[in-house]
């Protein structure tokens, strides 16, 4: 009997006891221990494109069934690679009718991307290259037939285009008239999320286009630039 009231009180004193611990404020604790804050920067690179087009058309009266050359050149004016797509426009400006009569009190009619104008790429400008530096531009197209063009920082590239004249479409309302040639290139970052929020594609179905046997560069041949190419790929699209 003198044991069980013996345990009642010293159960009873340690509950008071612990009643005053938490009234007091103090609990018993593990050794704890907190580091100094460390901290670690991440610098952002920047994305920057820069565009440059001209028709060559000094001293040139065009006519239908003929064709302007165009030459541009885009550059990398920043400090990440960039994957980009170009928008051409021809704009015409008609001061005849289908007759070939002028229209009344000098009125004009404008077609904003002439489908009589058809513009498109020069084939020499459509290869991929390795620079003596080790860095690259790289064309690609998807199923379409759209091109992209991926470009390394501070390369810039030679992009002409050549616009035909459609002699079948064209008539005498086009005589005296002027088109007026506008590209805009739009550039995302190379990365499989950033072209599929862009332009609705992925890295799965653009396909490259091939160094041109003429311009291997590096001492490489042909096959081994584009094979240095198709990894350089698939390494900066599996980031």
């Amino acid at each position: 009997m003198l044991a069980k009231v013996k345990n009642s009180r010293m159960a009873v004193l340690a509950i008071v006891f612990a009643l005053v611990l938490i009234a007091s404020g103090t609990t018993y604790a593990w050794f704890t221990a907190t580091s100094t804050p460390e901290t670690s920067n991440a610098e952002l690179g920047d994305l920057a494109i820069q565009g440059s087009f001209v028709a060559d058309t000094e001293d040139v009266l065009f006519e239908p069934g003929l064709s302007v050359d165009l030459d541009g050149a885009v550059k990398n004016t920043g400090s990440l690679p960039f994957i980009a797509k170009v928008s051409m426009n021809a704009t015409s400006t008609l001061i005849r009718d289908a007759s070939g009569n002028l229209l009344p009190n000098g009125q004009t009619r404008t077609f904003v991307n002439d489908k009589n104008v058809a513009v498109a790429f020069d084939p020499e400008t459509l290869s991929s290259k390795i620079y003596d530096d080790g860095k690259v531009h790289i064309w690609m197209k998807d199923a379409q037939d759209n091109y992209y063009l991926i470009v390394d920082p501070s390369i810039e590239v030679d992009v002409d285009f050549v616009a035909l004249l459609d002699g079948n479409k064209m008539g005498n309302s086009y005589m005296g008239s002027s088109i007026a040639f506008e590209n805009s290139w739009f550039a995302t970052q190379a990365l499989d999320g950033a072209i599929q929020n862009a332009w609705s594609v992925s890295y799965d179905d653009l396909e490259m286009i091939p160094v041109a046997s003429s311009i291997s560069t590096f001492s490489r041949s042909s096959f081994d630039a584009n094979e240095y190419l198709q990894n350089y790929l698939d390494e900066l699209f599996a980031r």
